[in-house]
């Protein structure tokens, strides 16, 4: 099960890099009419690193902080993902379900989504011949 955590955190981490090398390799914005958004974080990553697994947050208490985020479970148990106020609790077998308001989380990083730049249409966007099946 190690295993398979150590390699479901490598995707995530795989994730966030290639969504930082699309955001840089986007043209330009103007960000200065960009409002700053405020990042709200449960613990720290140092503090999980050192095994600190406990659930510190209730999951419906985090809500109140932002509705688009990251993080995991009590006891390290799977990936905690947040879309549109709702919180999913990613296991290691693949499976996602919907995270109860009980649910504690020893590391969260949440927003409130505000989506302020638009890169106009995309509707004669096509897959490369490459596309995945």
């Amino acid at each position: 099960m190690r295993i398979v955590s150590v390699r479901l955190r490598s995707l995530v981490a795989a994730f966030a890099i290639a969504c930082v090398a699309f955001a840089t390799s986007v043209p330009a914005a103007d960000l200065s009419q960009v409002a700053p958004v405020d990042l709200f974080q449960v613990s720290t990553i140092a503090a999980l690193s050192a095994g600190l697994y406990q659930g510190e947050m209730r999951l419906a208490d985090v809500a109140r902080h932002g509705d688009f985020g990251l993080g995991t479970l009590d006891g390290l148990d799977g990936e905690m993902i947040v879309l549109d106020g709702v919180f999913y609790h990613a296991k290691s077998d693949g499976t996602v379900l919907v995270a109860p308001d009980a649910a504690k989380t020893p590391f969260a990083q949440v927003v409130f989504f505000q989506g302020n730049l638009d890169f106009g249409p995309v509707d004669d966007w096509t897959w490369p011949d490459s596309r995945p099946p």
